[in-house]
């Protein structure tokens, strides 16, 4: 808690790998990241208390070069908290098991920017998220949706608008 109340952020330095987890996942807010790049960057919140404060933040958070970010649960909605619009990825991974992991997300009514990336993995119900991602200036290798229940692509199939993916090489459903 204390550390979520200092204003200045704090340096870490170069680290490779980054695995944030529950109310450690708030911490990245605090962190200055810009000037160094993280290889691996994992985000996981399994209750949506471990992301509220960030969620409730005005101004987005800057993650610096990051490589490879995979977010898990509720740290899915964190994504809409970051500047990516100039960053550029290897790989997105983005996990959620259970629709309330998603929820602030899809309630958005504004798209997010990505920024550039190269691969993009979507699971379950994070699938979902995809209609909110701003990908239409994107040229994607990969992109891939895995849907395991129909439950995962309900409000997908329901809207009445397509929505745009960008140029895709690859696509795995």
């Amino acid at each position: 808690a204390g550390i979520l109340k200092q204003e200045n952020p704090f340096c870490v330095g170069r680290v490779k790998n980054m695995d944030l987890n529950n109310y450690a996942v708030s911490v990245i807010t605090k962190m200055s990241l810009k000037d160094y790049g993280v290889e691996d960057l994992s985000l996981t919140a399994s209750e949506e208390a471990h992301v509220a404060e960030v969620l409730t933040q005005e101004n987005p958070f800057c993650v610096g070069r990051v490589k490879n970010m995979e977010l898990n649960h509720y740290a899915v909605g964190v994504i809409t908290k970051m500047s990516l619009k100039d960053c550029g990825f290897e790989s997105l991974i983005l996990s959620a098991s259970e629709k309330t992991h998603v929820a602030a997300v899809l309630a958005q009514e504004t798209p997010f920017c990505v920024g550039r990336v190269k691969n993009i993995w979507l699971k379950e119900y994070a699938v979902g998220v995809i209609t909110k991602m701003s990908l239409k200036n994107c040229e994607i290798e990969w992109l891939w949706l895995r849907a395991d229940e129909k439950e995962h692509v309900a409000g997908i199939l329901k809207q009445e608008n397509p929505f745009c993916v960008g140029r895709v090489k690859n696509m795995d459903l």
